[in-house]
């Protein structure tokens, strides 16, 4: 009983002395003078000095510093950021943001930064979100630029809600701390006229680089959502026992010429995915990497659709790799380039339960280095153009 009053009294503290805030610009925004390309651009910079509360309604006509944000945030001597979001309607281009990069400014470079300098995972992010009104569409909506977050990041979501797709990245974005995101209890709202059914993407990347766990710390990871990714490179860490990712990872083409996805494992993590190299718009290659150590599980299901420069790599160490690969019905013949490559070391198993091949298996040695591209046509994709939206108003 007494440590139920001490934790009730503590909680009533937390209360006292947090901040709590409706809009972005009642933390206090200061403007601060960025470089772009060949000029400069103020954006905003917020600085916490105590652990707080940020409560958002998403609206028809959201708003610089009260729905989004555009800047910095640093954490001083700050523990936590709540950010609390209902997603009561949306833009009119269909977004629900409360964090812009405008893709008229391009190589802006914005951070969330804990206390000290590589200070990743040190502080945290918590954003708890209500979209059972309505589908959550670009939470965060980075169009150009870069931004990096220290801090460990953790969304919780009210059963029965509608998401699109939460983190959109065309420039580059790092999730340098903790990540947590569970999608499980959510209804996918997210149609490509190339993916079968609706997705509920996590994380929609069509920019030069997405990397999750980026500097490859025994940090937890758990991603139960989609992945679409059609940039140039996206990064998976999944590096500890209670690491995990579910759900589909579906494969475009890049106007990047290369698409590099790598998913790393080590430590008993685990993963079980919906692999899809999607029909492709163009002739840039298509690549997806898994990387497996110490006793790590996948289960993978691979369907290559009308592909022509398909690379699927797996090195499986000490692991146990569960995969089909198969084409899909609307393929009239294998992608003359297409690859499939399987490297087995240190007791590494592979297991096929219904169709499976590789073109180059390998038995404890690591898989040759695969060349890069060379002479590719690249216009780039209709549909990755009229998605990123040439900087218009959004």
């Amino acid at each position: 009983m007494l440590y139920l009053r001490f934790f009730g009294f503590t909680l009533l503290l937390a209360d006292l002395w947090g901040m709590d805030a409706t809009s972005w610009q009642d933390f206090g925004i200061t403007q601060t003078s960025k470089p772009t390309t060949g000029t400069f651009v103020n954006v905003g910079e917020i600085t916490l000095d105590e652990d707080s509360t940020l409560s958002l309604i998403t609206g028809a006509n959201p708003k610089l510093n009260d729905q989004y944000f555009d800047g910095d945030l640093f954490f001083n001597k700050v523990k936590k950021l709540t950010i609390n979001v209902i997603v009561q309607d949306q833009s009119a281009k269909g977004y629900t943001p409360i964090y812009v990069r405008d893709g008229k400014d391009l190589g802006v470079l914005n951070a969330f930064t804990c206390e000290k300098m590589q200070g990743e995972g040190t502080c945290s992010l918590g954003i708890n979100i209500d979209s059972t009104q309505m589908a959550l569409n670009r939470l965060f909506n980075l169009e150009n630029s870069t931004l990096t977050l220290d801090q460990n990041i953790r969304l919780d979501f009210v059963p029965n809600g509608k998401v699109k797709t939460i983190f959109y990245n065309a420039g580059t974005l790092e999730f340098d701390g903790r990540f947590f995101v569970d999608l499980r209890e959510q209804e996918g709202e997210y149609v490509d006229s190339r993916i079968d059914g609706k997705r509920k993407v996590v994380i929609e990347h069509y920019g030069v680089n997405t990397a999750v766990n980026t500097y490859k710390n025994t940090f937890p990871v758990q991603i139960y959502g989609d992945i679409i990714s059609a940039g140039q490179r996206l990064e998976l860490n999944l590096l500890t026992q209670d690491s995990v990712f579910e759900g589909h990872f579906d494969i475009g083409d890049s106007p990047h010429k290369y698409s590099y996805n790598t998913i790393t494992m080590d430590n008993g993590a685990r993963a079980d995915i919906d692999l899809t190299f999607l029909r492709p718009t163009n002739d840039a290659p298509q690549r997806f990497s898994l990387v497996m150590s110490a006793k790590s599980k996948a289960y993978v299901n691979a369907i290559f659709d009308r592909t022509s420069y398909a690379l699927l790599d797996f090195e499986v160490s000490n692991s146990t790799l569960y995969a089909n690969m198969a084409y899909s019905q609307a393929s009239a013949q294998r992608g003359a380039s297409d690859t499939t490559r399987i490297a087995l070391s240190e007791g590494g198993t592979w297991v096929s339960t219904q169709s499976g091949y590789a073109d180059e298996i390998y038995f404890n040695v690591a898989l040759p280095p695969q060349p890069n591209p060379t002479a590719l046509t690249q216009a780039d994709p209709s549909h990755l153009s009229q998605r990123l939206g040439g900087g218009e108003e959004w």
